[in-house]
C-alpha cells in the first residue's frame, strides 16, 4: 500500500532543499506526501494494481500462477506477470521473487525482477515495462535502481519516460560495476537527477520504466522503483487551484511559439514564469497587478529543446504546467 502523510515543517524544508518545492511564495496550500513503491505495492492478483501496471508494449500482461522460467531456471515455478507460463512466448516476465531459483542469480526473495523480451522466447511480445499513472494533481519525484540479475554476458537497456518523453536512460550488463548491493541508481543515467524531480503531474499522467535487451537474448534485471507524489490539497475540480486557473498550453510540445491562457478570480498581483528542470528562471512572462478574469500570453521560445515548467502564482496559490520544447 502507498504511504500517505502530511509533511511537517522539517520535511517541507527538506523538500525545498531537494528541489521539490521551487518557488517561495507564502502562504502555501497544504501538501500531502504519498509514497508509491513498486515492491511494497506489488500484487499477484490485479493488473493494473492501483496506479501500477505490468505490461509488454502497450498491453497488460496476464497473470500466470506457475511461471517456470527458461531451461530450468526455477526449482519451483512461481507466480508472475507473463504471456504464458512456458514455451517460446513466455517473455517478457515481471515478478516478485518468491520461489526457489535453480540458477546462480543476484536477487533475493521479495525483489522485483524482470526478464526482458527477445526474439527467441518473446515472439510477438512488446518491450517489458512498468507504468505508474498519477491519481491526482501535484508534483512527483522518481527514484530507484536497476542491476543485472545474473552474469552470463548479457545486458539490458533501461529508460524512464513521462507521458512518452524520455527523461533518462542507462545500460546494465555483465561485468559492469553494479549488483544488488550497489545497483545502478536512476540518477546515474543520462539525464542525472534533475529530470526526475519536481515534475508537475495531473491525473492520468504516466511514468514508464522500460527494459530492452542489449545482447541477442534478453535476461533478468532486478528493479527498484518509487514515486513520491506531493499532492496539493488546495486543488479544486479540473486540477485548478481554487482562485486561479492555468489551461493546458497549446501546442505542447512546440518549437517556437506557445499560447498560454489563464484566469484569476480576484484582481491582484500575479506572476507567470517559465523554469527549467533545475528550477532556474528562464523567462518572466508577467509580474505585476492583473485584473480579474481571463488572460492570454504567447511565449516565443528562444531556449534549447527540453522539458520546462510554466508556473502561475498569486499570493497563496500556484498552478504549474509541464511543457516540452522541441529541438
Amino acid at each position: 500500500m502507498a504511504v500517505s502523510r502530511i509533511p511537517g515543517s522539517d520535511l517541507a524544508r527538506g523538500l525545498i532543499g531537494a528541489g521539490l518545492l521551487i518557488l517561495a511564495l507564502s502562504p502555501r496550500p497544504a501538501a500531502a506526501l504519498t509514497i508509491y513503491d513498486l515492491t511494497f505495492d506489488w500484487s499477484d492478483s490485479t493488473n493494473p494494481n492501483g496506479p501500477w501496471a505490468y505490461r509488454e508494449g502497450s498491453n497488460l500482461l496476464p497473470h500466470v500462477t506457475a511461471w517456470q522460467g527458461l531451461a530450468g531456471d526455477f526449482t519451483n515455478a512461481q507466480p508472475a506477470w507473463a504471456r504464458f507460463d512456458v514455451g517460446t512466448s513466455n517473455l517478457p516476465c515481471i515478478f516478485r521473487s518468491s520461489a526457489n531459483v535453480g540458477i546462480v542469480h543476484d536477487w533475493q526473495t521479495g525483489d522485483v525482477v524482470c526478464h526482458s523480451q527477445d526474439n527467441f522466447n518473446g515472439i510477438g511480445s512488446g518491450v517489458a515495462n512498468i507504468t505508474w499513472t498519477s491519481p491526482a494533481y501535484g508534483a512527483i519525484k522518481i527514484s530507484g535502481a536497476v542491476w543485472m540479475g545474473r552474469d552470463i554476458s548479457r545486458g539490458n537497456h533501461w529508460s524512464i519516460s513521462f507521458n512518452g518523453t524520455e527523461l533518462t536512460f542507462g545500460d546494465v550488463f555483465s561485468g559492469d560495476p553494479y549488483d544488488r548491493a550497489t545497483p545502478m541508481d536512476f540518477t546515474a543515467g543520462s539525464g542525472g537527477a534533475a529530470p526526475l524531480t519536481a515534475i508537475p503531474v495531473a491525473p492520468g499522467d504516466v511514468v514508464m520504466l522500460a527494459l530492452t535487451r542489449t545482447a541477442s537474448p534478453g535476461d533478468y534485471s532486478g528493479i527498484r522503483l518509487q514515486v513520491e507524489l506531493i499532492q496539493n490539497t488546495g486543488v479544486g475540480d479540473g486540477g485548478h487551484t481554487l482562485d486561479i486557473r492555468l489551461d493546458p498550453p497549446s501546442p505542447n510540445p512546440f518549437r517556437e511559439r506557445m499560447l498560454l491562457r489563464y484566469a484569476i478570480a480576484h484582481e491582484g498581483h500575479a506572476t507567470l514564469a517559465v523554469y527549467d528542470v533545475t528550477g532556474r528562471l528562464v523567462q518572466l512572462l508577467w509580474d505585476g497587478d492583473a485584473a480579474a478574469g481571463e488572460h492570454e500570453v504567447a511565449w516565443d521560445s528562444r531556449v534549447p529543446g527540453g522539458i520546462y515548467f510554466v508556473s502561475l502564482d498569486t499570493p497563496g496559490r500556484r498552478v504549474t504546467r509541464r511543457v516540452v520544447v522541441l529541438p
